[in-house]
């Protein structure tokens, strides 16, 4: 599973070093799962790489959604970006990274709202080593010269195709998640939603339900679907 976290450019690296993963290591098609970024980086690999992946799951994932996405308006919006200067890319970060590396336990317990004990002293210290990388800064400043993301709904029907679940943690404070969840269901026919009651994380939150989810989706909609082709 991609887990929300740091790397280089990742709409571009971690795609490419999940399929390298199934290719060399896994030597089959799998299912795969992402959580927040992670989930964005899964679809992009899962639109990119159809044919070695079986089935998505997609946890309270990022991206945006738009359903007057086309390939022509996004070649338009590529074209006409404009990126900031160096100094403000650096900045921007440099106070966002001074502000995160102080509060990360606060924001893991607001991120964990029906089980904060779980966002406990482990996940805490693996996030702060992972900020105090020294190539951190610049992988986060990187973004800012990313060309825009597509359109996660696009990425999941038109390019990947294939089987989708979204488990959707109804309680994330990020942004409202009932509403991507519904939007999802409504503009992607190969997706099945299930709400839960959890924030962003709902693996780490609600894993035992979680769990039941993914194997309920992997024999009612993944098996099937792959027999059938």
């Amino acid at each position: 599973m991609w887990r929300e976290n740091t790397g280089s450019s990742p709409f571009r690296h971690h795609p490419l070093c999940a399929r390298d993963f199934m290719l060399q290591v896994v030597q089959s098609r799998c299912v795969l799962a992402g959580n927040s970024i992670g989930g964005f980086i899964s679809t992009n690999m899962a639109a990119d790489y159809p044919s070695i992946v079986s089935g998505l799951v997609l946890l309270n994932s990022a991206g945006p959604i738009d359903a007057g996405y086309t390939v022509e308006k996004y070649a338009a919006a590529v074209a006409s970006k404009k990126a900031p200067a160096p100094w403000v890319a650096t900045a921007i970060t440099a106070g966002l990274f001074y502000y995160l590396e102080r509060t990360i336990p606060s924001t893991l317990k607001w991120l964990y709202p029906t089980a904060p004990q779980r966002a406990d002293d482990f996940i805490t210290g693996e996030i702060f080593r992972a900020a105090c990388d020294l190539g951190s800064t610049e992988v986060f400043r990187s973004v800012f010269y990313l060309p825009p993301p597509r359109a996660l709904n696009h990425l999941v029907t038109v390019d990947f195709k294939g089987p989708t679940l979204v488990l959707q943690g109804a309680l994330d404070p990020l942004n409202d998640a009932k509403k991507r969840a519904a939007q999802m269901k409504e503009l992607c026919p190969n997706v099945t939603v299930t709400l839960l009651d959890a924030g962003h994380c709902p693996h780490d939150e609600v894993p035992a339900l979680v769990n039941a989810a993914l194997l309920e989706f992997v024999a009612s909609r993944v098996v099937p679907h792959h027999a059938s082709t």
